[in-house]
């Protein structure tokens, strides 16, 4: 530092104390030069202050503080042991801004040391600066201005100083009065008594004939940014904030405490894709895509709780999600610059390994495992991940609407934004729906081979009916089929016989109810492959049918028929539902159509894929269009003699097919060849 910059840093402090402003100084103890120059780097202190009366840094220590701090470009003041004048000038010489001098109690004293620091004729310092003046290539630049620049402060810390703060104050050349409350108060008989009147008054009467005489007062505060800041307000110019040591002694301690309070774990995992649930490409465009539909949302993010949105955006799925308390969970960021996260419990990250997201967030499960009261940990990691993305004011959707399940409990979801009061949550469905209604070819393959295998299962189960036999035998040869044909889960597989439960739409099958001649048996559903499900139905019949029945399961086959002859890309899902309708009216049921659209029962169809009903719907009305690569389920439903509602009526007919939209038209999954449209007579 030189005699400039010095001069500098002094008329910097004196212009902001004259100004009746604040300083802000810090005691220093660490004598490590690295350590010093990594804190002065970028450091907002107005001064430091080393302690050689009772600190323990030595001649050599000070030489190593000097050369760090001077990165600050800040005063550096030494406190001296005693009013020795060959020691202040050695302080002085070795590259002190300015001393502060311990028990100064009169103004002789105090005229005294003020000389110590100054070059004759004003003062008695002798002439040696070796270091300040650059081992003397500067001497007389500094001694031109040193006069000038070194800040001098006396300690009133003794009940005689406080009697003779009015005279010391007026010692010309001097620069503050730093007052020592610690040592005043043994003066006074009160000893650390800090709430004692008498003390009080004393530091007062300093503050005060400090103002009174244009002198600036100091005081180590040391204590607490309030403290601090009431000081300053008192009166006090110079304060000490603490020291350097114990700041860090106490982030150290604050860091650990934190790290040991966290009840979860953000972790970056190496090994991706071990067994993924789709390619990397696929992966990518799916996660592009969801932030394509945010940003056309105006959507930040999007916490996603159901298994199959996880698993679409993730891959998440080597998991036991059936189990209520494990919460597997991710959070979609819009933006591509922060990553996608998979939220697991404590031991779930080695399943993650499965997908291609590389950020992984481990909560804590509390006492008494996963059966004990699970959920805080999830909801301080998640409210700590969107504080770390800066999200906590933002926009997030999650599933809220009628055709999601969340996967969290409503009490979790309730915490989770109550912790963060300042997001706005609302559903994801008109993003998610968009990107997962367009199916890839990936995904394409899985749904026709769920759908091959199921038809192999209806066939198996169709053949093995006979008089005698339950719909639960029936159900159990059909899902063995289709396990052994390859199919991954049965989730949804509903076999129901009439004339006594004909009306049972989706009803789980029973050992109880035996088949018996002239049953009308409907099978509805499907298996998953690799997650894809197929949902479609199929009629059977031990025996033949009634004429009846023959014709009015053939007018719901027909309308049927009229619903995929209108699928083309382009046309709307409401033109689909229309076609339908109109076969049931020209086959001489238009009361049938408005008894149904009177309920509001007027949607034949679903869109299908991770989930087995998914967006968007074949209902009336419905604006949206049919897009290439959207595989859909149709399947009308027509009541016996066209009766409605359903409740008043002996028997209901449908088929369910699942259907490819393609470029050009469509394509059945699920054609005659497989498993035939006819009723299958047993």
């Amino acid at each position: 530092m030189t005699s400039k910059t010095d001069l500098l840093n002094i008329l910097n402090l004196r212009e902001k104390l004259k100004q009746g402003k604040g300083s802000l100084g810090m005691w220093v103890g660490i004598t490590d030069p690295l350590a010093i120059e990594a804190i002065a780097a970028d450091c907002d202190l107005d001064w430091i202050l080393i302690d050689m009366e009772h600190g323990g840094a030595g001649w050599d220590d000070l030489k190593s503080i000097l050369l760090g701090w001077k990165w600050a470009n800040i005063p550096v003041f030494v406190r001296v042991p005693s009013h020795d004048h060959t020691f202040i000038a050695r302080v002085l010489d070795i590259g002190a801004s300015g001393v502060v001098v311990p028990f100064v109690n009169t103004p002789e004293d105090a005229a005294r040391i003020v000389a110590a620091c100054r070059y004759p004729p004003v003062g008695t310092r002798g002439n040696a600066p070796r270091r300040v003046s650059r081992h003397y290539t500067q001497t007389s630049e500094y001694n031109s201005t040193a006069n000038d620049h070194v800040f001098v402060m006396v300690q009133i810390e003794h009940a005689q100083a406080v009697e003779n703060v009015e005279a010391i104050a007026k010692t010309p050349g001097l620069d503050a009065l730093f007052i020592g409350p610690g040592d005043m108060s043994y003066s006074m008989g009160i000893p650390m008594q800090w709430d004692n009147p008498k003390l009080i008054n004393a530091i007062q009467k300093v503050i005060d004939t400090g103002k009174s005489n244009g002198i600036p007062v100091a005081m180590a505060v040391d204590s607490t940014p309030e403290e601090v800041m009431q000081r300053i307000n008192q009166g006090i110019q110079l304060t000490t904030i603490g020291l350097d040591w114990m700041f860090m002694r106490n982030a150290i301690n604050e860091q650990v405490g934190n790290i040991k309070k966290l009840n979860f774990f953000i972790s970056e995992q190496d090994n991706l894709a071990l067994f993924p649930d789709s390619s990397k490409e696929e992966h990518l465009r799916r996660i592009s895509r969801l932030r394509e539909e945010m940003e056309r949302c105006d959507i930040d993010g999007m916490f996603l709780t159901q298994e199959t949105n996880v698993r679409y955006a993730t891959g998440m799925m080597d998991v036991a999600w059936p189990i209520q308390s494990y919460f597997y969970t991710a959070f979609i960021p819009r933006s591509s610059e922060n990553p996608v996260a998979i939220f697991v419990p404590n031991g779930g990250q080695i399943q993650t390994q499965a997908t291609w997201v590389k950020t992984i967030v481990r909560w804590n499960f509390p006492v008494g495992f996963y059966m004990g009261k699970v959920g805080d940990s999830l909801i301080e990691s998640f409210s700590f991940w969107i504080n770390k993305l800066g999200l906590n004011s933002s926009k997030i959707a999650t599933e809220m609407s009628a055709h999601f399940r969340t996967g969290v409990s409503v009490e979790l979801l309730d915490k989770m934004r109550a912790s963060l009061p300042n997001v706005e949550w609302t559903d994801c469905g008109p993003i998610m729906w968009p990107v997962r209604s367009i199916k890839s070819d990936e995904e394409i393959k899985r749904l026709k081979e769920s759908t091959k295998i199921t038809c192999a299962g209806i066939k198996a189960g169709f053949e093995s009916i006979k008089e005698g036999s339950s719909e639960r035998d029936i159900a159990n040869t059909i899902a063995s089929t289709m396990h052994s044909e390859g199919g991954s889960d049965i989730k949804f597989l509903s076999v129901y016989a009439g004339p006594e439960r004909a009306l049972w739409g989706d009803g789980a099958p029973r050992r109880e109810m035996k088949i018996k001649k002239g049953s009308l048996i409907q099978f509805d559903g499907g298996c998953t492959y690799d997650g894809y499900y197929t949902d479609i139905k199929r009629f059977a019949c031990l025996g033949e049918p009634t004429k009846e029945q023959y014709r009015f399961y053939e007018i719901a086959r027909s309308s049927q028929q009229a619903a995929i002859d209108a699928v083309v890309p382009g046309a709307t899902y409401g033109d689909v539902y229309e076609a339908s309708q109109e076969a049931i009216r020209e086959a001489g049921y238009p009361e049938f159509v408005t008894g149904s659209q009177s309920m509001n029962w007027t949607s034949i169809g679903h869109n299908i894929g991770l989930d087995i009903h998914e967006l968007p719907g074949i209902s009336k009305d419905n604006k949206e269009t049919l897009k290439p690569n959207q595989v859909i389920c149709i399947e009308p439903f027509f009541y016996h003699d066209g009766g409605f509602p359903i409740w008043t009526v002996s028997n209901k007919y449908g088929l369910e097919d699942q259907i490819l939209i393609t470029e050009t038209g469509h394509e059945i999954l699920s054609p005659d060849e497989f498993i035939s449209r006819d009723i299958w007579i047993a």
